[in-house]
């Protein structure tokens, strides 16, 4: 019982530091309110990345990682890997704020600041405010996703009990029980789109009212990425089906074709976002490995290739800018410019970059990094500079500190 009373003590004082009153609560105070940034699944910050050259400002070392998101207080709420351990917040200056035994896994905030998470199997509303439990609910066993839509419903993806809906006080809504359901994306008109983790070249739309199923389309790739454009096209990258290569691919809302661009014996990652000006950026393995940008009716804007690319998310910033990781070494992160220019290359001096996540950014431009056990915060020590264009045929990465931070001069290309 002592333990028990300290533990809430702690989490009390704490909340009572790092939170915001709920009624100063707006949407777009929410910096990465949940793991693909928001409902869409665009992975674009609202904010812009630092400028300069990085270095680290902080490191924690709180074991193992697993999803996170950043609330309304700026603060970071980091799952582990097991929905039985802790969930723990962190300040925008690294200081640990508090740790709570079975606080949940992928935690996701509404627009008035109210956190979202699985804890031990239940859904569990927490309070902007206090941070004191709200209301849980059963949302299945094996929860692995949270998605706050903009109407306030709450999505819970379960690998056994497949994809429910509650209102923002708990109450179901709907549930689908095909537990096929991989990522699941909302688009700001009310359309629910997942694609399934075991048939994978399927993808569904829903009805976000009602949870019934509007269309299911077989496409010619298997998804490995869904985001929602603003004008409500759907966008997704994957490996080509019965064929080498990758295929990039645009539905309408109604699920009829839109686009489709292919690049054979090209390999998919985890990297795609989508610019707030619906420009598609995403990376590539294999032959041609680099990151991409389409233009919203799918006409290539430019490539940039890289060596050592890596499977990474990639994120988007408030200027277009591209955040995405390579690998060896210290596997570094890289910063790219709306052009496709690179801006800089970062490499920590001790250790890998760590990040498993997407990259998220603070109200000043701080990157936080995510992942292998370790949480960072990139910031810079330079004002910005604009540097002559150069021209560079290979990126060299070496053992730590930035490595370079001028551009390359690459073409423009189209079709």
């Amino acid at each position: 019982m002592r333990r028990i009373l300290q533990n809430a003590l702690v989490v009390l004082a704490a909340a009572a530091l790092c939170a915001v009153p709920a009624a100063d609560v707006r949407a777009d105070d929410l910096l990465w309110p949940m793991f693909f940034g928001d409902a869409r699944g665009t992975c674009s910050s609202p904010m812009v990345g630092v400028r300069g050259s990085p270095e680290i400002d902080w490191e924690l070392s709180p074991g193992s990682t697993g999803r996170y998101a950043i609330g309304a207080d700026d603060c970071l709420y980091v799952s582990t890997s097991s929905q039985q351990d802790f969930l723990r917040t962190i300040r925008p200056d690294g200081v640990l704020q508090w740790s709570v035994p079975g606080g949940g896994m992928t935690p996701a905030f509404g627009a008035d600041g109210t956190m979202y998470s699985y804890r031990r199997g239940e859904l569990s509303a927490y309070a902007p405010q206090t941070l004191g439990l709200l209301w849980e609910t059963w949302g299945g066993t094996l929860g692995r996703e949270v998605v706050v839509a903009a109407d306030g419903t709450i999505l819970s993806l379960c690998n056994q009990w497949g994809l429910r809906a509650f209102e923002p006080n708990g109450t179901r809504r709907w549930w689908s029980d095909n537990s096929g359901y991989g990522v699941c994306v909302v688009s700001d008109d009310g359309r629910v789109y997942c694609s399934d983790q075991y048939i994978r070249d399927r993808v569904y739309a829903l009805d976000l009212a009602t949870g019934d199923v509007l269309w299911t389309r077989t496409m010619p790739l298997d998804v490995s990425r869904l985001m929602v454009a603003s004008d409500g096209t759907l966008r997704m990258t994957g490996d080509l089906t019965g064929a080498d290569g990758v295929g990039v691919r645009a539905l309408n809302p109604d699920g009829s074709e839109a686009w489709m661009k292919t690049y054979p014996d090209a390999y998919p990652t985890r990297g795609a976002a989508l610019r707030a000006d619906d420009v598609l950026c995403f990376s590539l393995l294999g032959d041609g490995a680099g990151v991409y940008a389409l233009a919203p009716n799918g006409t290539q804007l430019w490539s940039t290739p890289l060596a050592n690319m890596a499977d990474r998310y990639l994120t988007v910033d408030a200027e277009g800018k591209v955040y995405g990781g390579l690998s060896g070494g210290s596997d570094p992160l890289y910063c790219l410019a709306a052009d496709g220019d690179v801006e800089w290359i970062f490499s920590p001096a001790e250790g890998n970059a760590g990040f498993g996540n997407p990259v998220s950014i603070g109200r000043d431009g701080t990157l936080y990094l995510v992942g292998s056990g370790r949480i960072r915060a990139v910031g810079t020590n330079a004002p910005s500079a604009t540097p002559e264009p150069m021209t560079l045929s290979l990126v060299v990465v070496g053992s730590a500190g930035v490595i370079w931070s001028r551009r390359r001069r690459r073409e423009v290309t189209g079709g």
